[in-house]
Parts: C-alpha cells; sequence; structure tokens
C-alpha cells in the first residue's frame, strides 16, 4: 500500500521478540483459545518476526545515534533529556545525534536551551510535509492548537471553533486523519514537536515583534503589549493561561487597539483596572477568575458568540435587557456569587447557557420549581422533546454542572428558560 512501517522498540529488545522469548506463554494461550485456526496463531507469530527484522529504532540505537553505545560520563542526564525532546521520533534523534556528535556538555546545554525557543529547521521542514496541503480553516485549527488549545478538552475545543467560523467537525477529522492531532479520552492531543512547528510557523510572522503575529501566547508579549497600550492590527488570537494568579496593570483601554481580535482568553489575572470595552469584532471571550463584581456596560461587542466567565465574582452580568443576537454559548460554572441570570430576551440564538447549582442565581430560580404547576413543568418538557425530535430548533437548553439529566421549565412570566436538575 506504498505505507512505510517503522516500529520503535521501548524498553524491549528486538532480538528477544525475534527469537520470541518472553513471550512464548502468551502464544500458548491463543494457541488453546483458537485450536480451531492455528494458521491463524501462526500468521501471528510470522508477522511478529517480519516486523523485528525491519529496520526499526530501539531505544538504545537513540544513544547510538549521538555516536556512543552508552553515554559517555557527564552526557547521561543530557541524552535523555534531548531524547525526551524528540518523544520518540527516530527522524528527530537521528538530526540531533548527527548535530551533537563530538560536541562537549556545555556546547549541549547550550543547544537544548535552544531548541527550546529555536526548533531545529531540518525536523520542522520534514513535519511540515503533513501540514502541508491542509484548507485554510483546517490550517487555521491547527495554528489554533498548536498554539492555544493542546490537552484541552475536545468539546469544549469544537465550540470556540465553531464560534469563529472554522468547521472544527471536519476540520477535525481531517487534522485526526493526518495524525498532525489525536485524541486521548475527550482531550485533544498535539506531538510536542508538532506543537512547537505550529508555534514556530506563526512567530516566522514576524520574529521580533510577536505583536504583528496572528496569535499571541507568552507571558511576557502579552504583559508588553496592554501596558505599553501598543497599537495592533495582526492579533487575531489571544490566550493566557496562568497556573497561580498574577497582578497586572494593563491599560484599560489597550483590548480596544486589538481592531482585528477575535478570540480572547485571560486566565487567572487580576487587574488594577479592568477594561470597559472590547475589540467590537471579538467572537469567543473567555476570562476566568475576572475578579470584578460587576460588568461594564458596554463590555461586550455585538458579534460575540461565545461566553465563558468560569471561578469569577460576578453577582450580575449586565443590566437590563442587551441585544446579542448572534451569542450561542454561555458558561458561568463555578460563579457562586452570581444573585441575577442575565436577561435573554434579546438573545435570541442562545443555544446553551451553564449555571452553577450552587450559585444564588441558580438556588433562586430553583425555588421557582417548588411551587410551579404540573402544567409548567409538563410545558419545559415538551421544550426538551420538541429540541431532541427537531435538532434544527433553537429553543435554549440550559444545563447545570451536575452530571444529570436537565427538564427545562419555561416561566412564562419572566419570560426566560431556566433548568433545574432531575434525576435520570
Amino acid at each position: 500500500m506504498g505505507m512505510v512501517v517503522l516500529p520503535i522498540f521501548y524498553k524491549v529488545d528486538p532480538s528477544d521478540i525475534r527469537i520470541q522469548r518472553n513471550i512464548a506463554r502468551a502464544f500458548v494461550k491463543y494457541e488453546i483459545r483458537f485450536k480451531r485456526n492455528l494458521k491463524k496463531v501462526q500468521r501471528w507469530k510470522d508477522a511478529l518476526k517480519e516486523v523485528v527484522n525491519i529496520s526499526g529504532w530501539h531505544l538504545q540505537n537513540s544513544l547510538k545515534a549521538f555516536g556512543e553505545d552508552h553515554p559517555a560520563i557527564g552526557y547521561q542526564t543530557l541524552s535523555q533529556y534531548f531524547v525526551q525532546y524528540a518523544s520518540g521520533l527516530p527522524l528527530a534523534i537521528k538530526v540531533l545525534g548527527s548535530f551533537l556528535f563530538k560536541r562537549s556538555t556545555a556546547e549541549w546545554e547550550s543547544a537544548l536551551g535552544r531548541l527550546k525557543e529555536y526548533p531545529e529547521r531540518e525536523i520542522l521542514d520534514v513535519l511540515q510535509i503533513s501540514f502541508d496541503g491542509l484548507h485554510q480553516t483546517e490550517t487555521e485549527i491547527f495554528l489554533h492548537i498548536a498554539c492555544f488549545f493542546n490537552n484541552e478538552d475536545k468539546d469544549l475545543v469544537e465550540e470556540i471553533l465553531d464560534c469563529l467560523d472554522l468547521y472544527p467537525k471536519i476540520g477535525l477529522r481531517v487534522l485526526f486523519d493526518k495524525s498532525l492531532v489525536k485524541l486521548q479520552g475527550n482531550k485533544l492531543w498535539m506531538h510536542d514537536l508538532l506543537q512547537e512547528m505550529g508555534r514556530y510557523i506563526v512567530l516566522q510572522e514576524c520574529r521580533k515583534e510577536p505583536w504583528k503575529c496572528s496569535r499571541m501566547w507568552l507571558y511576557k508579549d502579552i504583559d508588553n503589549v496592554l501596558t505599553k497600550n501598543m497599537e495592533i492590527e495582526a492579533v487575531e488570537g489571544m490566550v493566557l493561561k496562568l497556573p497561580e494568579p498574577r497582578e497586572a496593570h494593563w491599560k484599560s483601554d489597550a483590548f480596544l487597539k486589538m481592531r482585528n481580535l477575535k478570540l480572547l482568553g485571560i486566565h487567572n489575572i487580576h487587574l488594577l483596572h479592568y477594561p470597559q470595552h472590547l475589540p467590537p469584532g471579538l467572537k469567543f471571550l473567555d476570562w476566568s477568575g475576572y475578579a470584578s463584581k460587576f460588568l461594564p456596560s458596554d463590555l461586550l461587542p455585538n458579534e460575540l458568540v461565545g461566553l465563558r466567565m468560569c471561578c469569577n465574582n460576578n453577582e450580575r452580568f449586565w443590566t437590563g435587557t442587551k441585544c446579542f443576537d448572534k451569542l450561542k454559548f454561555i458558561h458561568l460554572n463555578e460563579s457562586q456569587n452570581l444573585i441575577e441570570t442575565p436577561d435573554l430576551n434579546k438573545v435570541p440564538n442562545l443555544e446553551k447557557l451553564v449555571m452553577e447549582e450552587k450559585s444564588a442565581a441558580f438556588c433562586r430560580r430553583q425555588k421557582v420549581l417548588d411551587t410551579a404547576s404540573p402544567e409548567l413543568l409538563d410545558m419545559g418538557t415538551q421544550v426538551i422533546k420538541k429540541q431532541k425530535e427537531k435538532p434544527q430548533n433553537r429553543d435554549l437548553v440550559v444545563t447545570s454542572t451536575r452530571e444529570s439529566s436537565i427538564v427545562v421549565v419555561l416561566e412564562l412570566f419572566c419570560g426566560f428558560l431556566f433548568a433545574p436538575p432531575c434525576r435520570r
């Protein structure tokens, strides 16, 4: 079929497999299980022998690539670092081994530091073969994952990409088929070197001035731009995820100067002055840990499609009636201080509202349920049934964060939908 088979032997010697040492017991079990079809078992044995005779890559060969059967004194730890960097890719190990051969430990340490910022061009050129030829939307999805969403939940990423009009269902399938992205559990996973390649491609747009690149993800670059209140037109996506809360002194109107920003994600940043406005073209906002109790009345742009404000201190999101005719998703997970849900009368295309069951707003809505009439409960059940039968229907499903099924209750007098939990 024209395919290249390159077996990798990790913590096992190929010769043990070739003579089937230590695996004989397994084949005995298979012979008992398939006693009526012993030819099948024999084919498996023959196939295994054939595989080990292919020029594979044994971990001990990772060390031979560096010019030695065993690492010399002082090189053991460094060798392991480079093998880990290559993440088992034979080509990467071979290129690195050739480059490092007969160099000093100081040069190895210097090379390792450089690799973290400037990946080896020869490795990236080969990896880019699978990247070339992607559709424009698939390219955008790949770069978004490389810069922002590696090891993130697939459903969440799909929702974000959908807000950006990137057709994620077919786009992710193509990336899966090309092995550019894999699925581990329900999380998207990209090989370290492929991620480096994607970020390298973005940084090459303007290496010395990252604010002229299409995406920003490093704290030092983002902080520099927003503190100095710089004019930025190239950036379309900015996502900053910090493991611990950090205080920043960004200018309150700095985001307005990002005229083409469509995706903004901020996690664990506390500001002295929160912005009053965001770019008018912003389509997805994810601001976890937003510390202020209230959102400025004009903060959210009309073009917004998705909103995530998790783990925040908000008591109210907006007062009065706001028109967001493109807004589809609102996530308010872990917003326990929320005392009032936003008025959704002029949010006609909203498909999902996720609330925290322990929030004051959710508990207050639940009290309404306790006094609701059977007719009202039945109406909510019919809404759910109608939506399941007609997926194109835009009736709102409001879900809670608890793993339980949801009954949607229509509050006729308040004019919005609210979802209390029920047992399956």
